[in-house]
């Protein structure tokens, strides 16, 4: 018997890095989920998902050099379009 400290990385489902910024965020009583991640142990850019209720999702087609500023740009789009552009069925892309 052997003891392994770590399985190998595996290509096909590979480690994801989540954002402080990701969680859940509310506003007037409609609640969504924050993605902001990136393959772990990378220094690729950011990337910016928003989940609503229902399980459609919102997903930039930009990515970002950093968690911040996706946040920065999640915020952004939210004071200028309100909460209520992430309630629908089907995935949008900005």
């Amino acid at each position: 018997m052997t003891d392994k400290l770590s399985d190998p990385p595996d290509p096909d489902n590979p480690e994801i890095e989540y954002s402080v910024h990701s969680g859940p965020h509310s506003h007037n009583g409609i609640e969504v989920e924050v993605s902001i991640f990136r393959l772990a142990g990378t220094n690729d850019e950011w990337t910016l998902e928003v989940e609503n209720q229902l399980g459609g999702t919102t997903v930039w087609e930009d990515t970002f050099p950093t968690d911040d500023s996706a946040y920065s740009e999640f915020l952004a789009t939210l004071a200028k379009d309100g909460i209520e552009q992430f309630i629908f069925d089907d995935p949008v892309v900005h």
